[in-house]
């Protein structure tokens, strides 16, 4: 599948997610807001799974803006009309992809592993844009051979972090090899979803049956009757199941008593 059907796929179903949002809903999208909890962590009380689809087209648009305002800057580049506003640009994305991404390494349902089909191939196609986007980079160089030297402190490492950051991803290559990089870059995105839903789906699969009620010993009779639900929910090989939350620690084993420490 080519870059083209990609991208067409993928906006097509973001177009379907926005369009499911708003019928839903005319409220404010929390995650375009920072959030008023200690260290701005994520409210997830107030935000529901279409706000991710919506929020992360908002922000890949107001990003590619940015750089395009910069690109299109008629001055000679300087670290405050270059580097400051780069560095500005791609805010509201970290904030929604954090938030996002999180989510799905701890708690990926089937509607959060369809967004992230969705959104990964786009987020890796805004990357590509960015990476090698000639007059971008050629602004970024400018600043970087002319001010390098003359700047201290946080601005000179800020300079280097992203001037460099753009050399590793390949702004130096020519055009056949930019063109290859990109191939590259989207099929390392689509095996690393690949590999994540093969995770989450083994995650998910990983239980221990429990035939009989004495060997749940030592366990709460709410834990007794989630196991009992659990084992329903599964299939029902056994009466009871005990689902893997952590491949080194389990919950229950705190409460059997042969685990106990006296």
């Amino acid at each position: 599948m080519n870059t083209k059907t990609l991208l067409a796929i993928g906006m097509s179903s973001a177009m379907m997610l926005t369009f499911n949002a708003c019928q839903q809903s005319s409220r404010e999208n929390p995650l375009l807001a920072e959030s008023s909890l200690p260290f701005h962590a994520p409210d997830f009380s107030k935000i529901q799974v279409t706000d991710y689809m919506p929020a992360f087209q908002v922000a890949m648009q107001q990003m590619r803006d940015s750089i395009q305002a910069i690109v299109e800057c008629k001055e000679p580049a300087t670290f405050e009309n270059t580097i400051l506003p780069f560095e500005d640009s791609g805010k509201l994305l970290a904030r929604v992809s954090s938030v996002f991404f999180a989510l799905t390494e701890a708690d990926k349902s089937d509607e959060i592993s369809e967004i992230e089909k969705t959104v990964q191939p786009l987020l890796t196609d805004l990357q590509n844009e960015i990476s090698f986007n000639k007059p971008l980079f050629e602004r970024i160089k400018q600043v970087y051979d002319n001010e390098h030297d003359k700047l201290t402190g946080e601005d000179q490492k800020l300079l280097e972090e992203i001037y460099k950051d753009f050399v590793r991803k390949g702004a130096l290559l020519s055009d056949e090899k930019m063109a290859r990089m990109k191939e590259i870059n989207l099929r390392i995105s689509d095996l690393q979803q690949q590999w994540g839903d093969l995770l989450q789906a083994a995650t998910n699969d990983a239980i221990v049956w429990v035939d009989k009620k004495e060997d749940l010993a030592g366990l709460s009779d709410a834990d007794i009757a989630q196991c009992k639900k659990d084992a329903e929910s599964r299939g029902g090989k056994a009466p009871y199941a005990i689902v893997i939350m952590n491949t080194t620690q389990q919950a229950p084993l705190a409460q059997h008593p042969s685990c106990r420490r006296y």
